[in-house]
């Protein structure tokens, strides 16, 4: 079962890097990974940076993706997030930084997906 929510989660991300694409946004990382955290997207649109956790689920679903953010999860974001900053050199002076989720639902039989952004979440 852990490859299959492994496919689902990619497949999720594939869709999180279109909806983004699609409004402009620049990727400049997909799953960036270090010892103690993965980061699915940063992206960068003007002069902000948007640190995203992206959860998909498939539809009918026991839970909502939202339901997989945690306190936990989003700790490890932001001192993910920090980590890149001072890894890439950014200056926080000159960018702005926002921690986003991006809730993403697949309704197979349908062949449609539902998108949901929540921004600034941390």
């Amino acid at each position: 079962m852990k490859n299959f929510s492994k496919i689902v989660g990619a497949k999720g991300e594939e869709i999180a890097q279109r909806f983004f694409k699609r409004k402009g946004f620049e990727i400049l990382e997909k799953n960036y990974k270090r010892k103690f955290f993965e980061i699915d997207l940063i992206i960068k649109k003007r002069n902000k940076i948007h640190f995203v956790e992206v959860k998909t689920v498939l539809f009918p679903s026991r839970i909502s993706a939202e339901e997989h953010l945690n306190q936990s999860k989003l700790k490890k974001i932001k001192k993910g997030a920090l980590f890149y900053l001072r890894e890439k050199k950014i200056d926080f002076e000159k960018l702005k930084v926002q921690i986003d989720f991006l809730a993403v639902e697949i309704f197979l039989k349908l062949k449609k997906t539902k998108i949901r952004w929540f921004q600034s979440i941390y």
